[in-house]
């Protein structure tokens, strides 16, 4: 009986491990696609943010480029 129960018990501790390990399978993939999407986003916002910096330079040396003229 000792022996059932002592077999029991380790099955039941690997059910739990097993488990857990599904949990945390799940829980690495949720992260992986949440980060994902984060540097998605990250990215995007340099890529809008180098567009922006480039037409405004543009526009200032379109400011610049007559006072140039006129000196």
């Amino acid at each position: 009986m000792k022996a059932d129960l002592a077999q029991l018990k380790a099955e039941h501790s690997k059910a739990r491990a097993d488990r857990k390990a599904k949990l945390q399978e799940k829980i690495n993939h949720l992260d992986s696609k949440i980060q994902a999407g984060l540097q998605k986003d990250k990215d995007r916002n340099d890529a809008t943010t180098r567009q922006v910096k480039a037409k405004l330079q543009v526009l200032k040396e379109k400011v610049t480029a007559p006072r140039a003229k006129v000196s």
